[in-house]
């Protein structure tokens, strides 16, 4: 398997196996909530279903309640044959799979869960009658799951510094294979065993929808897939996968949909990873973030959600809230930007080591 041989210097965890938290995380998830802050606990509750959720505006420990809610919030309990032990039990796992890396790390992945939820939620497609419990389950356990164990790194980086690894599996979505390969092994039978008590189709049936879900949410898919939006919107075809596709990839670029005091730490976030080890001593550094995020918007994001309005309408204001961003970026003072992208994962706790890691160094102001 993928994680049995994967290794980087930039993240020893892909040689790791995972710990899985079995036991008593009903008790761990209330313990945690009620030893957050009160009214952080209270400000996440609120914000849970909107786009204006700032997930790294919490503490690591608050995150893990408010993904716990989030399950809680759509019944999954009372409706599947599903724990909420083990759906806790899950969020744990993941928790403690995701590495510190700049970007992505345990925020982005609660960032993901929440944004998939949200744009599920209040466009209504979670009403469609062809939208069976089991697939809502199931797509948000593949939001939750989609970058488990990321290196931190782009995967064009990492196959040219590890070529061997691309001759032993090949370089079709690298990483996504491999969260594939973690998902499946965290939420089997030696890992928390969620889907247990679902009968054997429905167990097969929600193992391939979650692997094709994080499967999608590979960048070098991206092109692609919004073709199979604009041909589907054409012959008057919206496949439920489809939309559950579009709902997990528009959650994985959300940050671009968000108010923007959210959506520029997020891009500062991003771009500083990319763009390691480049130091921020380098005067042009701040440009080059800068640049890299403005890029992203008119290449990639805005091409995107045109086509998600497209093929949702329900979906489509969240394309006047990205070209408002875009605007905004335009005239966003460079110091400000880093300034406050730096301290964005330096102010949340526990972590390990949110402040003493190179990659985060190089994402502070000299």
């Amino acid at each position: 398997m993928l994680n049995a041989t994967l290794s980087t210097p930039n993240s020893k965890h892909w040689n790791v196996k995972p710990m899985y938290v079995r036991s008593k995380a009903g008790s761990f998830i209330r313990r945690q909530s009620r030893e957050s802050s009160i009214d952080g606990f209270s400000r996440g509750m609120e914000a849970l279903a909107g786009i204006e959720f700032d997930a790294l505006s919490f503490t690591a420990e608050e995150l893990i309640a408010l993904a716990a809610q989030i399950f809680r919030t759509m019944r999954f309990f009372d409706n599947l044959p599903v724990t909420e032990d083990k759906v806790m039990s899950l969020i744990l796992a993941v928790e403690e799979k995701m590495p510190p890396n700049v970007y992505h790390n345990w925020w982005h992945a609660v960032d993901v869960l929440q944004a998939t939820y949200h744009f599920g939620i209040t466009s209504g497609l979670f009403d469609d009658p062809r939208f069976k419990e089991e697939y809502k389950f199931a797509l948000l356990v593949a939001a939750l799951c989609h970058d488990l164990d990321h290196p931190g790194i782009n995967a064009q980086k990492f196959l040219d510094e590890n070529p061997g690894i691309g001759s032993l599996f090949g370089p079709e979505s690298i990483f996504e294979r491999h969260h594939v390969e973690m998902a499946l092994e965290i939420i089997g039978p030696n890992g928390v065993d969620l889907l247990a008590d679902f009968s054997p189709e429905t167990h097969f049936e929600l193992r391939d929808v979650i692997k094709e879900l994080i499967l999608i949410t590979d960048m070098a898919k991206h092109q692609a897939f919004v073709q199979t939006l604009r041909s589907e919107r054409e012959e008057g075809n919206s496949g439920i996968l489809t939309t559950m596709k579009l709902l997990i990839k528009s959650a994985d670029l959300s940050n671009v949909a968000r108010p923007f005091e959210i959506s520029k730490k997020w891009g500062s976030l991003v771009a500083s990873e990319l763009l390691a080890p480049q130091s921020p001593e380098d005067s042009s550094f701040s440009a080059k973030k800068i640049n890299l995020v403005k890029g992203f918007l008119d290449e990639v994001a805005i091409d995107f959600f045109e086509a998600v309005g497209a093929y949702q309408p329900c979906l489509q204001s969240y394309m006047d809230s990205v070209k408002t961003n875009r605007k905004a970026w335009d005239t966003c003072p460079q110091a400000e930007f880093d300034f406050e992208a730096s301290q964005a994962l330096c102010t949340v706790s526990p972590w390990p080591m949110p402040c003493s890691s190179p990659v985060i160094k190089r994402a502070r102001l000299p």
